[in-house]
């Protein structure tokens, strides 16, 4: 009789048989099922060994749910066809393609997510393949066979410190003002980097946790910068894809700024140095830009009567650039600015230099023309000018008879050829004598035909009333005496003495006249002790 127990199966756990072998043959891409108890007749399931014999090329088999089954769940893939096959998680992701003829073996090692992780070895290959699926890391994703690029791009609003999994990644910045705080080098280690991108509308700043950026303790990105930030273990270092605060190239953008209020720039419209405004103001336009440091030269080329200004949100005296002006203006951070503190303003005075007006009518008056030589200096035709100053004019002259008389010799009409001898004791010759008087003076006879100067000072010329004796001059009608105003500081005046009436053709004003310098006035006694006076630059 035995004397002790016999233990007949060995005292291991007994598992359920699973189905061990399986061929695939398929047109057309297939999703497996585990093989559970409640699996219906004919459904296909996962086998241990699976032949795999596609058709076609380009077909895939899905695997279940990972979640459903445990870890270690283990399946061999052979392909039998001439066609490559691709065996794909649940989730889509390819873990291995199969060429014809090579075995490959897969077991889960995770089930957490439907796709699961999965272990993948080549069995019977004098030469290793790798998995691209197993291989993928940070800024690496598998597309079939191969491993490729990929940066993931993660949207920030708020300030954020970076951590050792954004490795490859692109922090995205989209709000206004902000921080980026990048890990310790020595934590992450050499070779680690991160892209960083300001999609915002404010200056984003970056700072590591310890060591330097680019030899300083931060870097700055202006809204729509970017810039790849690396480390060696110790600083990091900045590979710059787009511009820096303040900096940046020159670019030219024409925007409409059409209608009236605030028209905030953003974007792709941002950081763009030049700008051209255009469109219709229907009422006051205020252009906000960014509290950051930025050069803007802008051209303002709207229409409508109303004003266009450059400014930040809450500036209390934004810029005004008027309509057709270009002005050079920066942001220091808070406020928009002039960059030019010695700007011209327009129209220039008459004491720098200038007319002091706008337009060439204004311009004539604002240097001392009076409305007769103004017609006189704007007139199109002779006759114009003729009739400016009150003159009459005829086209067609009758034929005169000349007669013998004081200074001429002989007689005839003029209808034909006439010798007239001059009497040079009456007839002056047109060259006439100047006269310079730079203090008060009385006209004499001696003036007649001739100029009166003036250099500098004020003094008043007199005309001394008709007749003999002291205090009066032998004068006749039709004596004149042409006066002229010198380039000097000061104006003349031209007074009528006792009895004597002086107007002014054109505007038929009497009494004493000013000549302002540079003037010139002719007087001309056309009855007696009545003369008349013209010119440029009487008031």
């Amino acid at each position: 009789m035995p004397s002790g127990f016999t233990q007949v199966f060995g005292g291991n756990n007994i598992y359920p048989v699973g189905p061990t072998y399986s061929q695939l043959n398929y047109a057309a891409n297939i999703q497996l099922s585990w093989p559970v108890e409640q699996a219906i007749a004919g459904a296909l399931v996962v086998t241990d060994i699976m032949d795999l014999n596609p058709s076609n090329p380009g077909l895939t088999v899905t695997l279940p749910d990972a979640r459903q089954v445990s870890t270690g769940y283990t399946a061999l893939f052979n392909n039998i066809s001439a066609n490559t096959a691709a065996v794909n998680s649940n989730t889509g992701t390819t873990l291995v393609s199969l060429v014809s003829g090579t075995v490959w073996q897969l077991y889960l090692i995770d089930n957490s997510t439907a796709g699961g992780t999965w272990r993948i070895f080549q069995f019977g290959a004098s030469v290793s393949v790798a998995v691209a699926a197993a291989l993928a890391g940070s800024g690496l994703t598998a597309i079939g066979s191969t491993l490729n690029e990929q940066i993931v791009i993660q949207p920030k609003s708020v300030s954020y410190v970076s951590v050792n999994t954004d490795r490859a990644t692109c922090l995205q910045w989209t709000a206004g003002v902000g921080t980026f705080t990048l890990p310790a080098p020595g934590t992450v280690g050499a070779a680690w980097f991160v892209i960083i991108k300001n999609q915002g509308s404010g200056n984003l700043t970056v700072s590591p946790t310890s060591g330097l950026i680019d030899g300083n303790a931060s870097a700055t990105l202006a809204p729509g910068a970017s810039a790849w930030y690396l480390t060696d273990g110790s600083n990091f270092f900045s590979l710059t894809g787009g511009q820096t605060a303040g900096g940046g190239n020159f670019n030219l953008l024409q925007i409409d700024v059409s209608g009236s209020g605030n028209f905030v720039l953003s974007g792709g419209q941002l950081n763009q140095i030049g700008y051209r405004f255009t469109g219709v103001l229907t009422g006051a336009r205020h252009i906000q830009v960014p509290n950051t440091t930025q050069e803007y030269w802008v051209d303002n080329e709207t229409t409508g009567a109303f004003t266009l200004d450059v400014g930040t949100v809450g500036q209390i005296s934004p810029i005004v650039v008027p309509q057709t002006n270009r002005n050079i203006l920066y942001c220091d951070g808070s406020n928009v600015v002039n960059a030019l503190t010695n700007s011209v303003a327009f129209p220039i005075t008459i004491g720098q230099g200038g007319t002091g007006a706008t337009s060439a009518g204004v311009a004539l008056t604002n240097l001392g023309g009076t409305s007769v030589g103004v017609n006189v200096f704007t007139a199109v035709s002779g006759a114009a000018a003729c009739a400016a100053i009150g003159a009459v004019t005829t086209t067609t002259l009758a034929a005169t008879n000349v007669t013998a008389g004081t200074g001429l010799t002989g007689g005839g009409s003029l209808a034909g050829s006439v010798t007239l001898n001059v009497d040079e004791t009456v007839i002056q010759v047109i060259n006439p004598a100047q006269n310079v008087q730079n203090s008060n003076y009385n006209f004499a006879l001696t003036d007649n035909g001739n100029e009166v100067f003036r250099s500098s000072s004020t003094p008043a010329y007199t005309i001394l009333p008709q007749g003999g004796g002291a205090g009066h001059v032998a004068w006749v009608t039709n004596n004149n005496i042409l006066i002229v105003s010198g380039s000097g500081a000061g104006s003349l005046t031209v007074v009528p003495g006792a009895g004597v009436t002086l107007t002014q053709s054109g505007t038929g004003a009497t009494g004493t006249r000013t000549l302002a310098p540079n003037g010139v006035m002719m007087i001309f006694m056309r009855a007696a002790n009545d003369w008349v006076c013209w010119g440029l630059g009487i008031s």
